[in-house]
């Protein structure tokens, strides 16, 4: 049987050959360890050169790639409409089952398509656009984020099944409401083995690195300029060192180069780039606190991933970041003070700082692999059973 699957990973065509992140061969192989064949509904951008470390073929005979017009952004979307709406008609073809991850923009058009069929519908819920509608400015992007979280409630309405990353956030905002379809949740994290190591203990150092993660960095929703702000404010104040990394590459790098320049804090603000799984497993065991003030989230992997690797996190309410952090660890998006004051106290309270590494890394191990590919397994075997 042939599965439909629409999901936001950036696609890339060289020499006629499809290329995707690691997360995105990771998420195209779970599929595949209960579907005979794939077709993989993505935005799919032609190069002439791409970063052969950062990216792999998709090389399986069994996925389909059906490549739809990139775009990035409202505009960009407009100007491709016309043919997106083309696309979006012939899209499920022979398949007999559509899975979608949401929100995105064609993930939605899709699962419109697949209801208006009558093809069983799945959806992958993985974020919440409401946040982000909350803190957004009135202007095109509020009415945007309103108009997801409106079309994400009505496909969850109406869709046969809902996959959930949090564990009660996400269903209390966008409930399925379907007579007889069927729910369920795991995140979307793959956490690598090789990630849980142990709890640590605060290091003695006249430096220490907080680690930022985040890609792309084209816009200002994950916190990049408020952890600067923070470093800045932890340099005046403590007797030690602290620097930032910041994981991911984008447009906005050189906009945040410079205002850490103006804070004076160029020599303490680094960006090594979009970076491998190991390359990033390097940065979170050479980190000392993991920080996150993210707008908006559905259940972030990097944080579970920083936990699994022993590190104190700070991050802020959205989401299912409550499900991850306790209260103590969590501040508003531009609450400078309290992240900064956090912070402090976990690098100058050795106590304080072993308590929440331990409590991070025994609660990092709900989130291995093995737990939460059964419970995609079971959700997958179930859809397929919709098929008549």
């Amino acid at each position: 049987m042939k599965v439909l699957l629409s999901m936001d990973e950036h696609v890339y065509c060289l020499n006629g050959e499809y290329y995707v992140r690691e997360l995105g061969v990771d998420l195209i192989n779970r599929y595949l360890k209960v579907f005979e064949t794939m077709r993989l509904a993505v935005r799919v951008d032609y190069v002439e050169q791409l970063d052969s470390a950062a990216f792999s073929r998709i090389d399986s005979s069994r996925v389909e790639v059906y490549p739809l017009p990139f775009f990035r952004g409202y505009i960009q979307y407009i100007k491709h409409f016309a043919a997106l709406r083309r696309q979006y008609r012939t899209v499920i073809g022979d398949c007999k089952l559509v899975i979608v991850r949401l929100p995105f923009t064609s993930g939605f058009s899709i699962a419109s398509r697949a209801l208006k069929q009558g093809i069983p519908l799945g959806c992958e819920v993985v974020a919440n656009p409401y946040d982000f509608y909350k803190v957004k400015k009135p202007g095109i992007s509020k009415v945007l984020y309103g108009i997801y979280h409106l079309q994400l409630k009505q496909i969850c309405q109406k869709a046969d099944a809902v996959a959930y990353v949090t564990r009660f956030a996400l269903q209390r905002r966008y409930p399925a409401l379907k007579k007889g379809s069927f729910t369920t949740h795991y995140s979307s994290a793959r956490i690598p083995a090789g990630y849980y190591t142990q709890a640590r203990e605060l290091r003695s150092s006249d430096s220490y690195v907080l680690a930022h993660v985040a890609h792309p960095i084209n816009n200002h929703e994950k916190g990049h300029a408020l952890v600067i702000r923070v470093v800045a404010e932890l340099n005046k104040r403590l007797p030690v060192k602290v620097l930032a990394r910041f994981a991911g590459d984008g447009d906005l790098v050189d906009e945040l180069k410079q205002l850490a320049l103006r804070l004076g804090v160029s020599d303490k603000v680094e960006f090594p780039g979009l970076l491998s799984a190991e390359e990033l497993y390097s940065l979170l065991k050479a980190a000392d606190v993991m920080i996150l003030p993210t707008l908006t989230e559905g259940l972030p992997r990097v944080l579970i991933e920083a936990m699994a690797t022993g590190l104190p996190c700070v991050a802020t309410p959205v989401g299912g970041i409550p499900e991850l952090l306790d209260k103590e660890s969590m501040f508003e998006p531009e609450d400078v003070s309290g992240f900064t004051e956090r912070i402090a106290r976990l690098l100058t309270d050795a106590e304080l700082y072993k308590q929440e590494s331990s409590r991070n890394f025994e609660r990092s191990k709900d989130y291995e692999d093995d737990k939460l590919q059964e419970k995609r397994n079971n959700f997958y075997r179930r859809l397929r059973d919709l098929v008549k």
